[in-house]
């Protein structure tokens, strides 16, 4: 029995693959993992359920995600029945030298990056989803903001009457979006 996590949470893993095996043996003790699925019978119940170890790990396991092909996904196993998971760039990233869009930041580690116990920054060149939202509403915001001073003055102030609205909802566009795009140095922990 393996337990699978994302990179960042893999402290919890081992109490969770302890716990998958128990379960499946008490069930299997009151005979609970027999049955039939789309017409193949299976009896489970005298499976000897176990942490899962090295030995049955078939080693790194690597592939290109589709939708982004910059990107590899990677397993390894890391001890106690737990894999982790994590994205790398590969060569369609030019080495790592140009940013890439994840959906989850926290899974990017640098290439041929080694499991350990000490945690390792995101590359620089990785953004988010989250980032991006971030960014664009910033930028929006902005564009509310400047288009309706700009409005008020080529009319002469006749512009002024919709005010009221586009401003506030420009200053709410910046402050949300900064929320998402949470700006950190690039040589920060």
């Amino acid at each position: 029995m393996y337990e699978v996590e994302p990179c960042y949470s893999r402290y919890k893993a081992p109490g969770q693959v302890t716990g998958y095996v128990a379960d499946l043996l008490a069930a299997a003790g009151r005979g609970d993992l027999e049955g039939e699925y789309f017409g193949t019978a299976f009896d489970w119940n005298g499976t000897l359920f176990q942490v899962g170890r090295r030995q049955g790990w078939p080693g790194k396991f690597q592939t290109t995600i589709p939708g982004f092909p910059g990107v590899n996904l990677v397993a390894d196993y890391v001890g106690a029945g737990v894999v982790m998971y994590w994205l790398e760039p590969n060569a369609s990233a030019l080495f790592g030298a140009l940013p890439f869009l994840v959906p989850n930041k926290r899974l990017v580690k640098p290439h041929n990056w080694v499991p350990g116990l000490q945690p390792v920054p995101q590359p620089a060149y990785a953004v988010s989803s989250q980032e991006v939202c971030g960014y664009g509403l910033i930028g929006l915001g902005a564009v509310i903001i400047v288009g309706t001073v700009a409005e008020t003055i080529l009319t002469g102030g006749a512009g002024v009457w919709n005010d009221a609205v586009t401003v506030p909802a420009g200053i709410y566009f910046i402050n949300y979006g900064q929320r998402l795009a949470v700006f950190v140095p690039a040589s920060g922990p």
